[in-house]
Protein backbone atom coordinates (compact mmCIF):
# COMPACT_ATOMS: atom_id res chain seq x y z
CA UNK A 1 0.00 0.00 0.00
CA UNK A 2 1.17 3.67 -0.76
CA UNK A 3 2.63 5.24 2.39
CA UNK A 4 0.70 8.30 1.83
CA UNK A 5 -2.44 6.45 1.39
CA UNK A 6 -1.50 4.72 4.86
CA UNK A 7 -0.60 8.17 6.70
CA UNK A 8 -4.16 9.54 5.05
CA UNK A 9 -5.44 6.53 6.60
CA UNK A 10 -4.20 6.84 10.16
CA UNK A 11 -4.66 10.68 10.39
CA UNK A 12 -8.53 10.14 9.99
CA UNK A 13 -8.21 7.96 13.27
CA UNK A 14 -9.02 9.67 16.24
CA UNK A 15 -6.53 8.36 18.56
CA UNK A 16 -3.93 7.87 15.75
CA UNK A 17 -4.22 11.47 14.69
CA UNK A 18 -3.26 12.17 18.29
CA UNK A 19 -0.14 9.70 18.28
CA UNK A 20 1.10 11.13 15.28
CA UNK A 21 1.06 14.60 16.47
CA UNK A 22 3.22 13.55 19.19
CA UNK A 23 5.36 12.04 16.99
CA UNK A 24 5.63 15.13 15.18
CA UNK A 25 6.71 17.46 18.25
CA UNK A 26 8.99 14.08 19.66
CA UNK A 27 11.84 15.95 21.54
CA UNK A 28 14.59 13.96 20.73
CA UNK A 29 14.04 13.46 16.84
CA UNK A 30 18.25 13.93 16.44
CA UNK A 31 18.78 10.95 18.72
CA UNK A 32 16.30 8.15 16.67
CA UNK A 33 16.20 6.55 13.76
CA UNK A 34 11.94 6.20 14.37
CA UNK A 35 9.80 7.46 16.46
CA UNK A 36 7.02 5.65 18.41
CA UNK A 37 4.08 7.27 20.67
CA UNK A 38 1.44 5.49 23.00
CA UNK A 39 -1.80 6.35 24.18
CA UNK A 40 -4.16 4.64 26.77
CA UNK A 41 -7.59 4.57 26.03
CA UNK A 42 -10.47 3.49 28.69
CA UNK A 43 -13.85 4.20 28.14
CA UNK A 44 -13.14 6.27 24.96
CA UNK A 45 -11.10 9.00 27.49
CA UNK A 46 -7.56 9.03 26.80
CA UNK A 47 -5.75 8.38 30.43
CA UNK A 48 -2.44 8.69 29.15
CA UNK A 49 0.38 8.74 26.47
CA UNK A 50 4.01 8.30 26.06
CA UNK A 51 6.96 8.41 23.31
CA UNK A 52 10.01 6.80 23.05
CA UNK A 53 13.26 8.78 24.50
CA UNK A 54 16.60 8.07 26.06
CA UNK A 55 16.41 6.54 29.27
CA UNK A 56 14.75 4.23 31.68
CA UNK A 57 13.51 3.96 35.15
CA UNK A 58 12.64 1.04 37.91
CA UNK A 59 9.11 0.30 36.58
CA UNK A 60 10.40 0.08 32.49
CA UNK A 61 13.52 -2.54 33.59
CA UNK A 62 10.98 -4.95 35.52
CA UNK A 63 10.03 -5.51 32.06
CA UNK A 64 13.31 -4.72 29.79
CA UNK A 65 13.50 -7.41 27.15
CA UNK A 66 16.87 -5.87 26.40
CA UNK A 67 19.25 -3.41 28.28
CA UNK A 68 19.45 -0.20 26.55
CA UNK A 69 19.44 3.14 26.63
CA UNK A 70 15.94 3.74 24.83
CA UNK A 71 12.78 3.57 27.16
CA UNK A 72 9.95 2.57 25.42
CA UNK A 73 6.69 4.52 24.94
CA UNK A 74 4.56 2.23 26.25
CA UNK A 75 6.43 2.34 29.50
CA UNK A 76 6.40 6.07 29.39
CA UNK A 77 2.34 6.06 29.27
CA UNK A 78 1.69 2.88 31.38
CA UNK A 79 4.17 4.46 34.38
CA UNK A 80 1.66 7.45 34.63
CA UNK A 81 -1.26 5.62 35.18
CA UNK A 82 0.20 2.90 36.91
CA UNK A 83 -1.87 2.75 40.10
CA UNK A 84 -4.95 3.28 38.34
CA UNK A 85 -7.58 0.10 37.40
CA UNK A 86 -6.60 -0.01 33.93
CA UNK A 87 -8.54 -3.70 33.61
CA UNK A 88 -10.03 -3.14 29.57
CA UNK A 89 -7.93 -0.59 28.80
CA UNK A 90 -6.50 -0.54 25.12
CA UNK A 91 -3.17 0.78 24.22
CA UNK A 92 -2.88 2.67 20.37
CA UNK A 93 0.84 2.44 19.22
CA UNK A 94 2.36 4.64 16.21
CA UNK A 95 5.93 4.28 14.62
CA UNK A 96 7.04 6.55 12.07
CA UNK A 97 10.40 6.72 10.53
CA UNK A 98 12.89 9.67 10.09
CA UNK A 99 11.36 9.79 6.92
CA UNK A 100 7.67 9.92 7.23
CA UNK A 101 7.28 6.59 6.22
CA UNK A 102 4.78 4.31 9.06
CA UNK A 103 6.45 1.53 10.19
CA UNK A 104 5.63 -1.72 12.61
CA UNK A 105 4.48 -0.75 16.43
CA UNK A 106 3.94 -4.38 17.75
CA UNK A 107 4.62 -4.45 21.46
CA UNK A 108 7.67 -6.25 22.46
CA UNK A 109 7.57 -9.21 24.58
CA UNK A 110 8.46 -6.92 27.88
CA UNK A 111 6.04 -4.34 27.09
CA UNK A 112 3.34 -6.72 25.65
CA UNK A 113 3.59 -8.65 29.40
CA UNK A 114 3.84 -5.43 31.27
CA UNK A 115 0.42 -4.68 29.33
CA UNK A 116 -1.28 -8.10 30.20
CA UNK A 117 -0.02 -7.46 34.32
CA UNK A 118 -1.90 -4.18 33.98
CA UNK A 119 -5.37 -5.27 32.59
CA UNK A 120 -4.84 -4.46 29.34
CA UNK A 121 -8.11 -5.65 26.60
CA UNK A 122 -6.50 -4.66 23.51
CA UNK A 123 -3.53 -2.76 21.90
CA UNK A 124 -4.47 -1.22 18.11
CA UNK A 125 -0.45 -0.75 16.75
CA UNK A 126 0.58 0.77 13.13
CA UNK A 127 1.74 -1.75 10.21
CA UNK A 128 3.41 -0.81 7.39
CA UNK A 129 -0.49 -1.52 5.47
CA UNK A 130 -1.98 0.20 8.26
CA UNK A 131 -3.06 -0.89 11.69
CA UNK A 132 -3.70 -3.99 13.38
CA UNK A 133 -6.02 -4.94 16.89
CA UNK A 134 -5.35 -7.54 18.81
CA UNK A 135 -6.37 -9.11 22.14
CA UNK A 136 -3.02 -8.20 24.64
CA UNK A 137 -3.57 -11.52 25.85
CA UNK A 138 -2.78 -12.70 22.44
CA UNK A 139 0.72 -11.38 22.44
CA UNK A 140 2.42 -13.51 24.25
CA UNK A 141 0.60 -16.71 23.10
CA UNK A 142 2.04 -15.96 19.70
CA UNK A 143 5.51 -15.08 21.05
CA UNK A 144 6.03 -18.55 23.08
Amino acid sequence: MNPELIMEELLNHRYFRRLLRLIETHPYSDELNSFHSSLIVKGGKILSYGINKPGANSFALNYAQHKGWQLHAECCALYKVRRMNLNGATMYNARVNKHGVVEISKPCLGCSQMLIDHGFRKIVYTTTKGFEIEKVNNLIEVAT
